[in-house]
């Protein structure tokens, strides 16, 4: 989430701006759809936070890491797959592993990167980089840009509350969905998602967080 809510946020736009690899990143986000799938959209309207348990200055509901532990002898399931080798593009995908994550299909602990683009009130193309920490399915996110998100995941799908200085100031939904554009043509796994934030003023956009 990398939008225009203050001059400090104006000021790391215009140094993002000069960094981008531009001509592939603009081609990518271009192309891409306008706004992800209806069922992944943010609420309409500033509502308040989602998640009145899970936010700034808030102690995790849950554990760090998976809700319970894998079968004896088994590897760890619902870790992020990775995606089917190119000499075997008919490999079945992983199987998901819910209750091992509470609820949330997948491990999304780590380091993404994001690249998004700002619809309203301008347009806008950025990129970022974002921290996941999991509490079974439960995620606490930091970007490099000094937004938070708090929120879940369940099954393959993602709400989160953001968060700037501590203070709430919209939405973001998204979701990984391995057969419809989990991956990517490079191989990296993906989550794509909307956003919705009402602090100084209304901005919404959309991002594509990848990592390998």
């Amino acid at each position: 989430m990398v939008t225009v809510r203050g001059s400090s946020r104006s000021t790391r736009w215009c140094a993002t701006w000069k960094l981008l690899p531009a001509a592939a990143l603009a081609l990518a986000l271009l192309l891409g759809p306008s706004h992800p799938a209806a069922a992944q959209n943010p609420p309409s309207g500033d509502q308040g936070p989602r998640f009145g348990n899970w936010g700034p200055g808030q102690p995790p509901p849950a554990a760090a890491g998976p809700a319970t532990a894998p079968p004896p002898g088994a590897p760890a399931p619902g870790a992020l797959p990775q995606a089917p080798a190119p000499a075997a593009p008919g490999a079945p995908a992983p199987a998901p592993a819910p209750n091992y994550w509470g609820g949330c299909n997948w491990d999304l602990r780590g380091t993404w990167t994001v690249a998004g683009r700002q619809d309203q009130p301008s347009f806008r193309i950025y990129r970022s980089t974002a921290t996941v920490q999991q509490y079974a399915n439960w995620l606490q996110i930091d970007q490099d840009d000094g937004v938070s998100y708090y929120g879940q995941c369940n099954n393959n799908n993602i709400q989160l509350d953001v968060y700037s200085g501590g203070q709430f100031i919209g939405y973001q939904n998204g979701s990984f969905n391995y057969f419809g554009g989990g991956w990517n043509r490079y191989n990296t796994s993906r989550l794509q998602f909307s956003w919705d934030t009402y602090v100084p003023s209304y901005a919404s956009g959309n991002e594509t967080w990848s990592r390998w």
